[in-house]
């Protein structure tokens, strides 16, 4: 789906690993992964902002220059209402990805034993800008109509890679999970 040449299928059978292969010790292997994924989650800030802030671009320009019903699109209140909400949606990614950044170096990001503060702020930057990439780049094929759909408005790659986002590095689900454990008060 994504076509990224990344993304695939891996098989380990009856595989070994010498010890002289092996990165940090025995056991510590998935809070080794961990430091690397809240890395990739950390990222995604900006990589969704840029792709967002391509889609509310390109739908602004398309609403102003394309007709219909003898006016431009962006002057209909159904398209004038998407557009909103796509920049609504970009400006509280930003600003959830600033504060969030923020809490992370406040809290401490170094180590295998994160303080949930930092687990949790790290959850939220990735769901806020996952989920708000998704509707701003589904809104923008919207706007576009049936152009939104081809490779060359580039769009659709957008919303490809905006679907894609939701599942690695923890899915929304896990991300919401995580968020609601680090809320937990103690019994």
């Amino acid at each position: 789906m994504i076509e990224d040449g990344n993304t695939s299928e891996l098989h380990f059978d009856d595989c070994r690993v010498p010890d002289r292969n092996r990165i940090g010790e025995v056991g510590e292997g998935l809070a080794l992964a961990m430091l690397w994924i809240n890395w990739a989650r950390m990222r995604r800030g900006g990589m969704c902002s840029g792709l967002a802030q391509f889609c509310l671009e390109a739908s602004l320009s398309y609403a102003a220059r394309r007709r219909a019903f003898g006016k431009p699109l962006q002057d209909l209140p159904a398209v004038a209402s998407m557009l909103a909400g796509m920049y609504l949606d970009l400006y509280r990614m930003r600003a959830t990805s600033i504060q969030c950044l923020e809490q992370i170096e406040e809290f401490g990001y170094a180590g295998l034993d994160l303080p949930p503060a930092t687990i949790r702020a790290t959850s939220v930057l990735k769901l806020a800008n996952d989920e708000a990439l998704f509707r701003i780049s589904d809104i923008a094929i919207q706007v576009h109509g049936a152009r939104g759909l081809t490779k060359s408005a580039h769009l659709e790659k957008i919303f490809r890679v905006a679907r894609n986002l939701r599942i690695p590095a923890g899915t929304t689900e896990i991300q919401e999970w995580t968020i609601a454990k680090t809320l937990r008060r103690p019994t």
